[in-house]
């Protein structure tokens, strides 16, 4: 028998350019090159070419990470599939080009059915809502498993597991409206499911969502003798409730990446688009918040500390060892009252809830609130945001009337 030694080498190559783009494999095969389509997608800052891995950092988002890890996971099928090509390589057992050809094709795309999720998942990466329709998808199918049928009674039930899951109720429902979207897309009708619906009022939903005093963070301001990252992570918090942004955009304000529109002597007003929404917003920042932003900018390890997992468990201990510990009593999605020291329901939107709490208390208005938060209208403020207790609103009142 002859044997033909073929020479052969294969790699994984993302298509140019800035777009969510196709991972091909590129066979080099006896001085001809061909490109086989894997079926994966990625952006490119989640592909590592010399290591042919998909990115997995603490610097992307969390979608992003899952897509990775379902990428690597193919790749890594991918790449025993094309090991047993290898192996019969080595032995000869390809006669021609075509037929070596043929096995590395198979072996990097096989011929296969697409699945539901795969068909949501192509239809949701050409859609502008790409971000949210892939989070609805994946939380869909982890709840539905394989096999299961797939109906307007299974839309009702996701939103419930939805909630069981931690999910507020507005996301719920919105996961439920793009599933049953993207299904219909496919042919599915699931009309007539039950939408999820929060039971509390309004003012019973914003009960967990803490502001501090103007008084409790001078308390927490007031904290010395902090290990590094403990202190970094109480002035970034600090930051956070005199401008009123969200943890995303902080490293605009510490890396001076904004553009500065009038300057005073005490005070300047800086602008940028958000990271969430990309409005733009318009900061008011006094010489004792620059300075701080600055002091901020020339720590080590402030990009990691700022993304960090710890980030809000170290910012409760903070707030427990400045006696942020009065007791807050709220309703959960179930309607039961739960009780607990307002040191474990900070976090680090906590200072945005603070900041406009404390801006409407001292007579800012609502439409020049919205202009430092990015909001498009001052409806989030009341539904979401405001925080008055009865003793403000009740000597707002008389202020107002006694003058009238």
């Amino acid at each position: 028998m002859n044997q033909i030694q073929l020479k052969h080498s294969v790699r994984l190559n993302l298509r140019a350019g800035g777009r969510f783009s196709i991972l091909y494999g590129v066979i080099n095969l006896e001085g001809k090159q061909y490109k086989i389509n894997t079926g994966i997608k990625l952006f490119p800052y989640q592909w590592n070419v010399k290591k042919q891995t998909a990115i997995i950092s603490n610097l992307q988002s969390k979608l992003d990470n899952h897509n990775s890890a379902e990428a690597n996971k193919e790749i890594e099928a991918i790449r025993k599939r094309l090991q047993l090509v290898e192996d019969k390589a080595r032995q000869f057992l390809y006669k021609s080009n075509s037929e070596l050809l043929e096995a590395l094709k198979v072996a990097i795309q096989p011929s296969r059915e697409i699945s539901l999720k795969e068909q949501l998942l192509e239809i949701a990466s050409k859609s502008s809502n790409r971000k949210s329709q892939t989070y609805a998808i994946n939380a869909f199918f982890e709840f539905v498993g394989s096999g299961s049928q797939i109906n307007k009674e299974a839309i009702t039930e996701f939103g419930k597991y939805l909630i069981s899951k931690g999910k507020a109720y507005s996301t719920a429902g919105n996961y439920q409206i793009l599933i049953s979207f993207l299904l219909s897309k496919v042919g599915i009708s699931t009309e007539g499911y039950t939408k999820i619906k929060d039971g509390r009022s309004i003012t019973e939903r914003k009960q967990k969502q803490v502001t501090l005093t103007k008084e409790e963070i001078q308390s927490l301001e007031a904290l010395t003798d902090l290990p590094y990252r403990e202190r970094i992570t109480r002035d970034i918090f600090l930051l956070q409730c005199s401008t009123g942004q969200r943890i995303s955009d902080m490293d605009k304000i510490i890396l001076g990446n904004y553009e500065v529109l009038k300057e005073e002597k005490d005070i300047k007003v800086i602008s940028f688009h958000n990271q969430k929404t990309k409005e733009r917003v318009y900061i008011p920042i006094n010489k004792k918040d620059q300075a701080l932003a600055l002091k901020l900018k020339k720590q080590r390890d402030i990009l990691e500390i700022l993304n960090s997992s710890t980030f809000n468990y170290k910012l409760r201990k903070l707030c427990k060892l400045a006696g942020i510990t009065s007791p807050v009593t709220y309703k959960d999605k179930e309607g039961n009252l739960i009780t607990l020291p307002k040191c474990d329901l900070v976090h680090s939107h906590s200072a945005r809830h603070s900041f406009i709490t404390n801006c409407f208390n001292a007579g800012v208005s609502k439409e020049d609130i919205t202009l430092i938060t990015g909001h498009t209208s001052t409806d989030m403020l009341d539904k979401h945001y405001l925080h008055e207790c009865t003793t403000t609103i009740s000597t707002r009142l008389l202020t107002t009337f006694s003058t009238t």
